[in-house]
């Protein structure tokens, strides 16, 4: 059976909040809090999302928006977060594929995800594979 992965935007703080406190390895910067301070603090847009497969939660996203002139830059800080405990390589590429389809819709949006902690090699070689025509800085 084939995976389906989607994404879902989060505009509820509840639904986030159960989110993330199911999330083993949390971040601060992924926080609702950190979020609604940034948007207030330096005038960033704020996108919230869930990552399903097979419409079972595997990872959150919380994602920083700015616009210079016809730039688009997106950040996302030590995210997504893993609802699952052990994602699989399968997941997390496709959990990556999905945040790069999301946001990098043109030549001109720019998208860093900052400090991606993964233990396999693997992993992180398949994350380099997938960005390598793309622009994403990893921060």
């Amino acid at each position: 059976m084939q995976s389906n992965y989607r994404l879902n935007e989060i505009t509820d703080y509840q639904q986030w909040s159960r989110f993330f406190l199911s999330v083993n390895k949390s971040n601060l910067t992924q926080s609702w809090a950190y979020g609604e301070a940034k948007m207030k603090s330096q005038n960033w847009k704020i996108e919230r999302a869930v990552i399903t497969e097979n419409d079972k939660p595997i990872a959150i996203v919380q994602a920083f928006f700015k616009k210079f002139l016809f730039l688009k830059f997106v950040r996302v800080s030590y995210g997504p977060l893993w609802v699952v405990e052990n994602p699989s390589l399968d997941q997390i590429k496709n959990t990556f594929f999905i945040i790069k389809k999301q946001w990098i819709t043109c030549a001109l949006n720019f998208v860093q995800i900052g400090e991606i902690t993964l233990t396999a090699q693997k992993k992180k070689d398949y994350l380099f594979k997938l960005v390598k025509h793309t622009m994403i800085l990893f921060g």
